[in-house]
């Protein structure tokens, strides 16, 4: 079912989903979300003449248990929902939801982690990215330069929220995974001509979460659907190598999060394992979580891998000692 959704109908929905379950038999206290909305560029930015043919699509998609998660498309207005915290502690994460690269999901990888993110204490901020196969010229480095300008954004408006610019962290879903690990590994590369004075800052996370993870883009290892969304249909070797994210790995790159189920027949477990071993070789901080079951897209499942959220959140904490010590 294709339904298009205003502002309003879009946060009382989001606001009727409940947190995930942190630990086996409790769940973080309910919030109050507080939904705000950021546009990532001034109007007068974007390209005229590029991006998709027709208005924002939300797409209700039933899942196998007739649960109704609902999928974006045709996104010609980046932005950030921000979703506030009743108490903060100063931090940040932005989320990243995935799809492909052809959709984003929303609910699952959307509002539903931010709420229980926020009820952990955490101003998160999720971010809706241009899909790179809807009519934009440089396809390949679109979803990155949204990525890029969001964490500048959220820096130099990080008064407003009360947090500290240091303490902003991402957190990725599959195809979302992807661009997480291309933006902790891209530094501050020139992406976009800088637009105002947020560009002057680094767009580099201080942490990064990939949750099961698209990594590379090499044939035989990465996800085909993701790889030609994209690269395109018959991408060169080049370009696949250009953006694995295992080969973009530097001594620079933040602490990683990393969870993965074993039994994931959609992203293979092996991208989550290259990354790691890449970020082994550079002696960078990861915390790898690998679960025995849980599928892909394993949010919100009652599975082995169900413990991933609470354990997420105890190692942003520790990198949060961690930095407040240094």
């Amino acid at each position: 079912m294709q339904i298009r959704v205003s502002r309003r109908e879009m946060f009382a929905a989001a606001a009727a989903i409940s947190p995930l379950v942190m630990r086996s038999g409790s769940a973080l206290a309910q919030t109050t979300a507080d939904f705000t909305e950021v546009s990532l560029w001034p109007e007068a930015y974007l390209p005229k003449g590029q991006g998709p043919s027709s208005p924002e699509l939300w797409v209700e998609r039933s899942n196998k248990e007739g649960k109704v998660r609902r999928a974006i498309t045709a996104i010609s207005r980046p932005r950030l929902i921000v979703v506030r915290p009743q108490k903060p502690n100063g931090a940040a994460v932005m989320v990243v939801p995935g799809g492909s690269y052809a959709f984003l999901y929303i609910d699952k990888e959307g509002f539903e982690v931010a709420k229980w993110l926020a009820a952990a204490g955490f101003t998160a901020f999720i971010l809706l990215y241009r899909l790179p196969g809807e009519g934009w010229s440089n396809q390949e480095t679109v979803p990155l330069a949204d990525a890029m300008r969001a964490i500048r954004l959220i820096r130099h408006r990080s008064w407003r929220y009360g947090i500290d610019p240091e303490r902003v962290s991402i957190l990725g879903f599959s195809a979302g995974g992807h661009l997480c690990g291309s933006l902790a590994t891209a530094g501050d590369a020139p992406v976009y001509m800088p637009v105002d004075d947020a560009d002057n800052l680094s767009a580099r996370p201080a942490s990064a979460g990939l949750i099961y993870p698209v990594i590379s883009m090499k044939p035989g290892l990465g996800h085909a659907g993701s790889r030609s969304h994209l690269l395109g249909d018959q991408p060169i070797g080049q370009k696949m190598t250009e953006f694995s994210v295992e080969e973009r790995v530097k001594e620079v790159n933040p602490p990683m999060f990393l969870a993965h189920a074993r039994d994931d027949t959609t992203v293979s477990v092996d991208n989550s394992l290259v990354l790691w071993s890449a970020l082994r070789r550079f002696n960078i901080p990861c915390d790898l979580h690998l679960f025995s079951t849980g599928g892909h897209g394993f949010v919100g499942k009652y599975i082995t891998a169900s413990g991933w959220p609470q354990l997420f959140v105890d190692w942003l904490n520790s990198a949060a000692v961690r930095h407040d010590e240094t």
